[in-house]
């Protein structure tokens, strides 16, 4: 039932591949036969890009609006009622 569902998926036009592959499968029967090695990649650091960036200015402005909304209410609860509808009506 599996096969039946991931075959289906992976032939599927908008999610899956949507045909079948135009490639030959390399069979190992054993685990004492591999294949050769590719050419290594070597990882260097490289500096934080441009997401980096998105995401930094995210944590800023949402630390800004808790800091505003916190201070908010401080402010709120420092100035008396009564005084503030006073002032309201003035």
């Amino acid at each position: 039932m599996r096969r039946k569902y991931f075959y289906k998926m992976l032939m599927d036009e908008q999610l899956g591949l949507g045909r079948e592959s135009h490639f030959e499968f390399k069979y190992l029967p054993t685990l004492t036969r591999t294949t050769r090695l590719g050419q290594r990649r070597s990882t260097k650091l490289e500096r934080p890009g441009l997401e980096s960036l998105g995401h930094l200015g995210l944590l800023t402005a949402f630390g800004v609006v808790v800091t505003l909304g916190i201070a908010l209410v401080f402010a709120a609860k420092l100035i008396p009622s009564d005084r503030f509808l006073h002032a309201m009506r003035v």
